[in-house]
C-alpha cells in the first residue's frame, strides 16, 4: 500500500490503526490519536511553521512543536509517543492490504473532495475502504435511508426506487442498516446497479461476506468507513456516519423516519440543518408517517409513487424540483464553494490558500477546547456526557435506543 510520508503521519497521529489496545485488566494505557478537533487545530497552523506539512513531524521534536505549534506539554509527549509506532503501522498497512481494504487521508488526491467541501471541520482525517475509490468521486449518487421497521410500503417503496437508480446508472448511497438501507442495497445490486455502502463498524468483517466479495468483484459496491475496520458497532459511531452518507450524495431520499427518535430522524435533520444536499422524503397518497410528514414540515420536499411513475429521468425530475422549491427547501446557498468554508487539508502549498485561521485562543492546550461538532473519528464509545445522562436517567448505557435519544438532543 503506498501512500505518502503526510498520510503516515496523519495515520499515526489520528488512527488507532498501529495501537493496540490493552487488555481489560491491564493497567498500561497506550497514547490515545488525537481527536478531529485536536487535529484541524494542529493542521491550520503547520502552514504558518517549518513543518510545513505533517510530513514536519517526522523530521522535528517536541521544543519546536511547543514553540511554532503552541502544543502543550501533554499534547507534545502524545505526538512523540504516537509518531514511534511507525513499525506497527507498517505491519497493520500490510495486513489491511492483504484483506483488501484501502486506505486514504486528506493528504491523498485519492480523498474523496466532496467531504472536504461539504462537511469542513467534520471531514475525517482519514477513510478506509474497499472496492474502486475512484468511484466516491463520481457525481450523481442518491442517499436511499429509513427505518429498520419500515412497513411493507416503504420496503416496496425503496425497492422499486433503488431498481429506477439502477437503470439510470446513479448509485445507491446508504449505511448498510437493517431495513431500508439493505433493501435499496440489494435492489440495487441485482438491478446491476452501484452501490456505495457507508459502515459504521467492522470493514474487515463485513468484506469477509461471500455476496459482498462478488458485488465488489462485479465493481458495483464500494464499502467506506471513517473507522477502525475492526472497530464494533456503537450508536454514537452509527450517528456519525450520517454524514458521511448525505455527503457522498447528491440527492437523498428518506423512505420512512421516526418524528424525534432514532439514526434516520437524526441524519435527515442534521442534514437540513447543514444544507449537505436537498432532501426528499417518501409521500405515500394516504397516511403519510407522521415522522415524514414533519420532515416535509421542516423543508424535505416530497417524493410520491406517482411522481415516481410519471418522471421521464431521475437526475432531471430532481434537479427541477429543487430548483422550483428553493426557499421552501432552503437550498439557496448550500455552504460547498467559498474557501473560507473548506476544512483544513493537510499537505501542499496550494492547500494553504484554502484553509480557514484559527484565532490564538482555539489554540492546543492542555485542556482543548471542545465542539459539539468535532469528536474523534475512531472506534471509541458514545461521548462520556451522553453516558453521564444515560446512568442518571437509570437506564443502562447499553440501551440503544436510550443513548441514541440523548446523543440526538446534545448533537442538536
Amino acid at each position: 500500500m503506498k501512500l505518502s510520508e503526510d498520510s503516515k503521519a496523519i495515520l499515526l497521529l489520528c488512527s488507532s490503526i498501529a495501537t493496540r489496545q490493552p487488555k481489560k485488566n491491564s493497567s498500561q494505557e497506550g497514547p490515545k490519536p488525537l481527536t478531529l478537533s485536536e487535529w484541524n487545530t494542529l493542521a491550520r497552523m503547520l502552514p504558518k511553521s517549518s513543518l510545513q506539512t505533517p510530513q514536519g513531524f517526522f523530521e522535528t521534536d517536541i521544543s519546536q512543536w511547543k514553540k511554532e505549534l503552541a502544543v502543550s506539554l501533554e499534547i507534545g509527549e502524545r505526538l512523540q509517543k504516537l509518531l514511534t509506532l511507525g513499525g506497527s503501522l507498517a505491519i497493520e498497512l500490510d495486513n489491511l492490504e492483504r484483506l483488501g481494504i484501502w486506505v486514504t487521508t486528506r493528504a491523498e488526491a485519492t480523498y474523496p473532495t466532496q467531504l472536504k467541501t461539504l462537511l469542513r471541520d467534520s471531514t475525517p482525517p482519514v477513510l478506509f475502504g474497499a472496492g474502486d475509490i475512484s468511484q466516491l468521486n463520481k457525481v450523481g449518487g442518491v442517499a436511499v435511508v429509513g427505518s429498520r421497521d419500515v412497513d411493507e410500503r416503504g420496503a416496496e417503496f425503496a425497492r422499486k426506487f433503488s431498481q429506477r437508480c439502477a437503470a439510470e446508472s446513479l448509485a445507491i448511497v446508504s449505511g448498510g442498516a437493517r431495513g431500508v438501507d439493505q433493501i435499496a442495497e440489494s435492489a440495487a445490486l441485482s438491478a446491476g446497479g452501484r452501490v456505495i455502502e457507508v459502515l459504521a463498524d467492522d470493514l474487515a468483517g463485513r468484506i469477509r461476506k461471500r455476496e459482498v466479495r462478488e458485488a465488489l468483484r462485479a465493481n458495483q459496491l464500494v464499502l467506506v468507513t471513517p473507522f477502525n475496520p475492526e472497530s464494533h458497532f456503537t450508536v454514537w459511531s452509527a450517528m456519525e456516519r450520517n454524514k458521511l452518507i448525505y455527503a457522498f450524495a447528491q440527492y437523498a431520499v428518506v423512505v420512512a423516519a421516526t418524528e424525534g427518535k432514532g439514526g434516520t430522524w437524526a441524519g435527515a435533520t442534521e442534514n437540513l440543518k447543514a444544507k449537505w444536499t436537498p432532501l426528499f422524503v417518501y409521500t405515500p397518497t394516504t397516511d403519510v408517517p407522521v415522522g415524514n410528514q414533519k420532515l416535509l414540515n421542516l423543508g424535505a420536499l416530497a417524493l410520491s409513487d406517482e411522481a415516481l411513475a410519471q418522471a421521464a429521468g431521475l437526475s432531471n425530475w430532481f434537479a427541477q424540483q429543487v430548483s422550483s422549491n428553493k426557499p421552501a427547501a432552503l437550498w439557496d446557498s448550500p455552504a460547498i464553494t467559498t474557501p473560507e468554508n473548506t476544512s483544513p487539508i493537510d499537505n501542499s502549498a496550494a492547500s494553504i490558500a484554502v484553509t480557514q485561521e484559527l484565532p490564538d485562543s482555539e489554540l492546543v492546550t492542555a485542556k482543548p477546547k471542545r465542539k459539539r461538532a468535532s469528536r474523534q473519528l475512531s472506534e471509541v464509545s458514545p461521548p462520556k456526557k451522553t453516558i453521564r445522562r444515560v446512568k442518571k436517567a437509570g437506564k443502562s448505557a447499553a440501551d440503544p435506543e436510550t443513548v441514541t435519544q440523548l446523543a440526538l438532543f446534545e448533537n442538536s
